[in-house]
């Protein structure tokens, strides 16, 4: 994902069926560009999400919004993710136990609670004037331990829809999911 408008967030999203009881996994890795949020949506629609945010100076960041409104926004924690100078990709995992999360970030617990939504689906977020690759994608049922869904980019599932407008291209290269854009406005 390459945003390239400050002070907006990006992302392209999925549907997903889930279950009960699940992990997310998110793999990424910060490339350029300004140190500003990135990571994933768990939603129920385009108003009402979990946000699980990362920024390449190591820290991690819970928050949620309710009809368009921030209803909670924790505090940026550090030395949660792996900084920009490190070179290493980050892991964001949260655990949903009937509506509980917590929320982890390479092993480490950045915030537990309520999801309080009925999660329909998940996508994948940059903000500001950065470049993040996304590298891997995982939902796992726990309580059967079946792939719910799984997305390396190598082959692309058909349930993301890249394509290129004025404003917004996204694309598949060397399985990473590549997203630019030059709009002024949260797509």
């Amino acid at each position: 994902f390459e945003p390239n408008v400050e002070g907006w967030c990006y992302w392209d999203d999925i549907n997903i069926e889930f279950p009960e009881n699940y992990d997310v996994y998110v793999n990424s890795l910060w490339k350029h560009g300004k140190f500003d949020s990135y990571g994933f949506t768990l939603h129920q629609n385009s108003d009402n999400y979990c946000a699980f945010q990362i920024k390449a100076d190591g820290t991690a960041f819970y928050g949620k919004v309710v009809e368009t409104k921030w209803v909670y926004e924790g505090s940026w924690k550090s030395k949660k993710a792996n900084s920009s100078e490190m070179k290493k990709p980050n892991t964001q995992l949260v655990k949903v136990r009937a509506g509980n999360f917590s929320y982890y970030v390479n092993n480490n617990i950045v915030e537990e609670g309520n999801l309080g939504l009925n999660i329909s689906g998940i996508g994948l977020r940059a903000c500001g004037q950065q470049q993040v690759a996304f590298d891997n994608l995982k939902i796992i049922n726990v309580d059967n331990d079946e792939i719910v869904f799984e997305e390396s980019f190598e082959t692309p599932s058909s349930k993301w829809a890249p394509s290129e407008k004025m404003i917004k291209q996204t694309y598949f290269e060397n399985g990473e999911y590549i997203f630019r854009t030059n709009g002024d406005d949260c797509m």
